[in-house]
């Protein structure tokens, strides 16, 4: 485990960075809502691994809709299905997760490496590991949410 995460600023810099090239949407911090999706949104959750100095996973939360919205901007198309838009927002997480890993091996003093995006309906969980930062952000009415997990040393 590590002694220090990158601060909020710092990731949502990563998020905004991304999100500001890749979808024409700027991204706007914010307090976790009450109610963040309400129960006709249907949640999706790309992650990527993180091996190496640190440990982990970093997630992308979204709603199905703004996955959608994400797709149409990043593809410049109408025409979008669920396997394309599970693509896009794998490819959010990949982008976004790779800046992160950057600051956290930085941090830890080290190498680290990702893995190929996995991309679920639903809340996204890694055994073993505690939530070590939550960063919300709107990008123009639809909210996103990056978390950050670390796993414990593995003990011999």
């Amino acid at each position: 485990m590590i002694d220090r995460y990158p601060d909020s600023q710092s990731i949502c810099d990563a998020i905004e960075l991304v999100t500001s090239v890749t979808l024409g949407l700027s991204a706007h911090p914010i307090e976790r809502p009450a109610s963040a999706w309400s129960g006709s949104d249907q949640l999706w959750t790309a992650a990527v691994g993180v091996a190496g100095a640190f440990r982990g996973a970093v997630a992308v939360s979204c709603t199905k809709g703004f996955a959608y919205r994400a797709t149409r901007a990043m593809l410049d198309t109408d025409e979008v299905d669920d396997a394309c838009a599970r693509d896009v927002l794998g490819e959010l997480a990949n982008v976004i997760g790779g800046n992160i890993k950057s600051m956290l091996a930085s941090l830890a003093g080290g190498d680290a490496s990702l893995s190929i995006p996995t991309v679920t309906e639903g809340c996204f969980h890694v055994a073993g590991a505690t939530t070590v930062h939550e960063q919300w952000c709107d990008l123009g009415g639809d909210l996103i949410v990056v978390t950050l997990f670390e796993r414990s040393q593995e003990v011999s």
